[in-house]
């Protein structure tokens, strides 16, 4: 398995998925269409790495 985080636009896996990322590259910003979004990472022991960051931003 490849370290990877996927961003779902709602609260569950069931939403639609508006981010896959499984690189190094810093990705362009994602929004969602409501006020929830799911964030999940998942990685097993074939790759030590420093894990990731995460920058979040509301709107009014």
């Amino acid at each position: 398995m490849i370290a990877g985080t996927r961003v779902y636009d709602g609260s569950s896996d069931a939403d639609p998925v508006i981010g896959l990322y499984c690189t190094t590259v810093t990705p362009a910003p994602v929004t969602s269409s409501g006020h929830e979004a799911r964030l999940v990472f998942q990685s097993d022991d074939s790759v030590q790495d420093n894990g990731f960051h995460i920058t979040y931003a509301s709107q009014p």
